[in-house]
């Protein structure tokens, strides 16, 4: 299941039998630890503003702005990422699939306060 490295101290303090103090925004592993289900239905990442990523149902969606370039990876068949499934003369279904990635990361991207201002039409992969 997909989680955030920052849910470590959320999981440290839970094992511990501490409080999660309210600023701790992230969720607590324990229950994945027994067995359960958990996770996000989908991961947001972003690093300064050359990179932001979305991760849902076995696909990552990676985006440079900078550059522009959208690249989209199967996580379950190529967990290293060596396969841009938008490179060449794409699948469509693969087009669509990223499609479907960037409307979440939109989603995802305001619901974490993220200015950044990304439009798909600046990605020719996404075209």
């Amino acid at each position: 299941e997909p989680v955030y490295l920052q849910d470590i101290m959320a999981t440290s303090l839970d094992l511990a039998g501490a409080e999660r103090p309210d600023h701790v925004q992230f969720q607590s592993l324990k229950p994945i630890l027994a067995g359960e289900k958990g996770g996000y239905p989908s991961i947001y990442g972003g690093y300064l503003k050359s990179q932001r990523a979305v991760t849902q149902d076995g696909h990552k969606l990676i985006l440079y702005p900078n550059v522009p370039k959208a690249l989209l990876f199967d996580l379950r068949s190529d967990p290293q990422e060596m396969h841009d499934l938008l490179e060449g003369n794409a699948d469509p279904s693969a087009k669509e699939k990223a499609g479907k990635l960037f409307d979440e990361f939109l989603k995802l991207q305001r619901e974490n306060g993220d200015a950044l201002e990304l439009k798909r039409d600046m990605f020719p992969e996404l075209k």
